[in-house]
């Protein structure tokens, strides 16, 4: 009991101790790049169709089945569908008939390679026909984007769906120019001029990468 007695005065020393000294070493400041709020924006980048689907044809808002009730065999090969569509860009593989996912009979549904037909606010099923993968990685949570909170007392989270981020017709993303790196004051200024030299313009994480580095082409040469 003595024992801890004297410990726990000797810390309780120590922190008052701290508490009183003078601190007059400047607080480093990074030049950190201010990026734009717009450029990490986690809103999707699409708003889905309901069920009940509508589309500008000629700037008038028209349900599908208003123009396709009579003519369900248009518009089914690729170069028919700029004819109307005009804001439809078909880029999506070989992928290039409208029937293949839109119902031929019912405009209003899509279709599944099993002939089931289900509603626009199904389309991530239709869209696990054919992506089987990237599918079973939006499940886990490894593919897409997911809102909400991480801790469920606070709120529900919310994956997004396809179309919430790919534009069904189109779905590739176009070169995107990468964010700036994160830049903290504990490791400093990421330099990677000074990899594999000890030098002060580099920062530690650098100066640890250039290390390993170097080190494993010193192994190399010496199997060689």
């Amino acid at each position: 009991m003595q024992v801890l007695a004297v410990v726990a005065v000797t810390f309780w020393g120590l922190a008052v101790v701290f508490a009183f000294l003078p601190t007059n070493d400047p607080i480093p400041v990074s030049n950190r790049i201010i990026v734009p709020l717009d450029d990490i924006n986690p809103a999707p980048r699409f708003t889905p169709m309901g069920d009940d689907a509508i589309t500008v044809i000629s700037v008038f808002e028209r349900k599908c089945m208003e123009c396709h009730k009579s003519l369900v065999d248009s518009n089914t090969l690729r170069s028919d569908i700029n004819h109307y569509h005009e804001t439809v860009n078909m880029d999506h593989g070989l992928n290039g008939r409208c029937v293949n996912c839109h119902d031929q009979k019912d405009r209003n549904k899509l279709v599944l390679r099993n002939g089931k037909t289900i509603g626009f606010s199904q389309s991530t099923t239709l869209c696990s026909n054919c992506h089987g993968p990237a599918y079973r990685q939006w499940q886990r949570g490894v593919h897409g984007k997911t809102l909400g909170y991480w801790d469920a007392n606070q709120g529900e989270p919310r994956r997004l769906e396809c179309v919430e981020c790919h534009n069904p017709h189109s779905p590739h993303y176009d070169p995107m120019a990468p964010l700036p790196g994160p830049n903290t004051l504990r490791m400093g200024e990421q330099n990677p001029a000074g990899i594999g030299h000890d030098s002060s313009e580099s920062s530690p994480l650098m100066r640890a990468i250039g290390s390993e580095t170097h080190g494993t082409d010193i192994q190399e040469d010496h199997k060689e």
